[in-house]
């Protein structure tokens, strides 16, 4: 605990404000002129996916450092305004006058979440510990690990939420549901998800006993430690009226999906298809670089991709890519489809009037950045929001399909393509 000093400015020299981007996130566009995509910086762009940040990066500068910044606290003093001038007078009074000690670092973090949350907006706020690592995970396509997703559980201890397949958790029979209670012998009871990651990460050794309780039976499993590449495309050929429909399922835009997908549409095309379904449905986004890279490998460099509107200008994004694909798109959208799901169901719909086939999608289209103290806390803001590339807005309005067709309640008893109604009206449009 700090001792009480009654003084404001002292305390906060030496904190600082750590940017980086997120998963929502468009970076330093606004600073850039540039028209063409491949000069702006890349960034990330998101799902949970959000205020303008430079009122929001003013307040933390001045509650968190602004001495740093300025020749003299004299200096800074005078640059606040009467607004945070009358906070400063309050905060000083309050730890002055306190009876006992305080935390001021603590008492700042709150101070500064609770301006966060005074904002009122959906998308900005403190990132969860639980949802920044696992959304991190994903977005980064692959990790050292076992191939696990988890969360903390009700008591606080690690649960197995997920286990991915062809990994070394699923060999070794790790089940959802398990909670991890010892690595090695070592105690995770009450760990966060934060300090389990960086414990596993730390791991020198090839392979380690997990100790989990399962149905309240405590089994040691002994699993390898490698590198995990997260799948988010899959792909599928339907065969109609002598025909050939490519799919594309793309689960999450990481930062080696682009890859993937090119890599998928070149399998694709080896197999002479005819048209083409992308899938997004329950796509809820993921990096902007991602979805750019994949609509350029769709789009010559004459289409426009989607704008950045900004409080002062609305700046164009173009395609990088050398050629625009020459056979009929269909893209599956639902409720869940959100973000760069949306840019690129709008995007291949205005360009080259691909098919939609779904139902509305979910309506974000802001753009987030995240901040991290130097005690760690992450919290996301929203800049700006993007465009399509005819300058629709689609926050909190969504992308329409071009046909409006709901899943049908036996997909969820027998989840079979046949079953999906929507994925079989996408074929019917494409043989039209």
């Amino acid at each position: 605990m700090a001792k009480n000093s009654g003084k404001f400015l002292p305390k906060l020299k030496g904190r600082k404000i750590v940017k980086k981007s997120c998963a929502c996130n468009h970076g330093d566009c606004a600073k850039h002129k540039c028209k063409n995509v491949s000069e702006v910086k890349k960034s990330t762009f998101t799902s949970l996916e959000v205020v303008a940040v430079s009122i929001i990066t003013a307040l933390i500068s001045l509650l968190m450092g602004f001495v740093i910044a300025n020749s003299s606290n004299k200096h800074a003093l005078s640059s606040l305004s009467p607004e945070l001038e009358a906070f400063v007078d309050e905060y000083n009074d309050i730890i002055k006058e306190y009876y006992n000690d305080v935390d001021e670092k603590k008492l700042l973090d709150d101070a500064l979440k609770g301006i966060i949350n005074s904002l009122g907006d959906p998308y900005t706020g403190v990132v969860d510990d639980n949802l920044q690592n696992s959304l991190t995970t994903q977005l980064q396509g692959s990790y050292e690990g076992f191939g696990i997703e988890i969360r903390n559980a009700a008591d606080n201890n690690i649960m197995v939420v997920g286990v991915l397949e062809n990994t070394p958790a699923s060999k070794a029979g790790v089940k959802i549901y398990d909670i991890i209670t010892k690595i090695d012998g070592k105690n995770v009871k009450g760990m966060t998800t934060t300090e389990f990651a960086n414990l596993v990460q730390g791991l020198e050794k090839a392979e380690v006993t997990l100790t989990v309780l399962r149905e309240d039976k405590s089994v040691d499993i002994k699993v390898k430690r490698e590198k995990v590449v997260i799948e988010s495309i899959k792909t599928d050929i339907y065969n109609r009226d002598n025909k050939k429909i490519g799919y594309i399922n793309i689960s999450i835009f990481a930062a080696n999906t682009a890859t993937q997908f090119k890599n998928a549409l070149s399998s694709l095309k080896k197999e002479n298809i005819d048209s083409l379904i992308i899938d997004v449905r329950n796509n809820t986004g993921g990096h902007l670089a991602a979805v750019e890279k994949i609509l350029s490998s769709l789009l010559d460099s004459t289409n426009v991709i989607y704008q950045i509107k900004g409080k002062e200008e609305t700046l164009k994004y173009y395609s990088t890519g050398k050629k625009t694909i020459d056979i009929p798109v269909a893209v599956l959208i639902n409720t869940a489809s959100a973000s760069a799901s949306e840019m690129l169901a709008a995007t291949l719909n205005e360009q080259i009037n691909a098919i939609l086939v779904g139902n509305t999608t979910f309506g974000k289209g802001s753009v987030q950045e995240v901040f991290t103290t130097s005690s760690g806390t992450q919290y996301k803001i929203t800049t700006n929001n993007w465009l399509t590339p005819k300058g629709n807005l689609i926050q909190d309005v969504g992308v329409k399909p071009t046909v409006e067709v709901s899943l049908d309640l036996s997909y969820y008893a027998n989840p079979t393509a046949e079953n999906d109604n929507q994925l079989q009206e996408a074929i019917k449009q494409l043989l039209q």
